[in-house]
């Protein structure tokens, strides 16, 4: 599913909750492979499933925090991931560990990826949608923003 998505057109609009399946679906393979390494907290479930957004805003930015925060720790760590619906802006938090020390990562995409992730919010919801990212305390978390519109009542432009 996920080749098959990048294989096609990123900018095309999809569902929150299609995007989150395909989420879990990635998340099943990793879990596969770090095993008890990696640990998954969602809190979800007031979420509009039905909010209309580009394809692979979510996935990416935890595979980033697979790749550059649970991977790189030998006791591996939990990605919180959290969402809201605030006046009818819907913000999903993702948190991880990160190591203190810079890793020698076999991917140092990061930020480009976080990049791609701002340029297509701006294209689809303009200063509406939005980005952000912050480490602390050995925690790496990014924030993302875009304003609800159902998929069935979506505007052209959006």
């Amino acid at each position: 599913d996920l080749f098959r998505i990048n294989l096609s057109d990123a900018a095309n609009l999809t569902t929150l909750g299609e995007e989150l399946a395909l989420t879990r679906r990635y998340l099943k393979i990793e879990q596969f492979r770090l095993g008890e390494r990696l640990q998954l907290h969602w809190e979800l479930e007031n979420l509009p499933k039905d909010a209309s957004m580009p394809a692979l805003l979510i996935q990416p930015l935890l595979e980033n925090a697979i790749y550059h925060g649970i991977e790189p720790l030998a006791e591996g760590g939990t990605i919180h991931i959290h969402g809201q619906l605030q006046q009818s802006l819907i913000i999903i938090t993702i948190s991880n560990p990160v190591t203190q020390k810079r890793p020698l990562s076999r991917r140092n995409s990061n930020h480009m990826a976080l990049q791609n992730i701002r340029e297509r919010l701006a294209i689809h919801f303009g200063a509406d949608g939005s980005l952000t990212d912050l480490t602390e305390n050995g925690l790496f978390q990014v924030k993302l923003s875009f304003p609800y519109h159902s998929k069935n009542d979506a505007s052209p432009d959006h």
